[in-house]
């Protein structure tokens, strides 16, 4: 049997999604994509289960043009659903967001 997000309880447990936002970038410019509009279907579920939600993503590698930090996917994530961009992804900045996460909240680190 396949299990889905609907077989387990996500009640005050912190989860880290690793997702792919991945975009097409023109002049700086990142394009809203089906990429982001699922991310937003998978989130929004994890916080209707009360869950910790740390989101992981990355645009590019940093020798590709495409490559740019997740601030402006985290804009468009942030018209659909409740999610904070924090600026760190293993700093001091990271490890207090996570720690101050409550049910239902959810973030998404630097790339």
């Amino acid at each position: 049997m396949v299990k889905t997000i609907d077989d387990f309880e996500f009640n005050e447990k912190t989860v880290l999604l690793r997702t792919d936002l991945n975009s097409e970038v023109t002049n700086g410019k990142v394009a809203l994509s089906e990429r982001i509009r699922l991310a937003v279907a998978t989130i929004e579920e994890l916080q209707k289960k009360k869950a910790k939600v740390v989101v992981l993503a990355h645009q590019g590698r940093p020798t590709d043009n495409d490559f740019t930090n997740l601030q402006q996917h985290a804009d468009y994530l942030k018209k659909f659903i409740k999610i904070k961009f924090v600026n760190d992804i293993v700093g001091e900045k990271a490890q207090d967001a996570i720690k101050n996460l409550k049910q239902g909240q959810a973030i998404l680190l630097e790339n």
